[in-house]
């Protein structure tokens, strides 16, 4: 039995803690596949020594086209 409860507490402890996304440099970013379409837009919105999550990539991609034409 007390077995059984130490394993669930664990369980809920793991299940608690959101994962950290992997984070990439900017010209692993401008390198990868899943940009190659979009690097000219990408090397002008990421920064030079600015780590980034692929879903932050994607939201400056997206903030940036959606934006208005003043």
């Amino acid at each position: 039995m007390e077995l059984a409860a130490k394993k669930s507490d664990t369980l809920g402890k793991d299940a608690a803690k959101p994962a950290d996304p992997q984070r990439f440099g900017r010209e692993q970013v401008l390198g990868s596949a899943r940009y190659q379409g979009r690097r000219d837009l990408l090397s002008a919105l990421l920064q030079n020594g600015g780590e980034y999550a692929t879903a932050e990539v994607d939201r400056l991609m997206n903030d940036f086209l959606k934006g208005k034409v003043k």
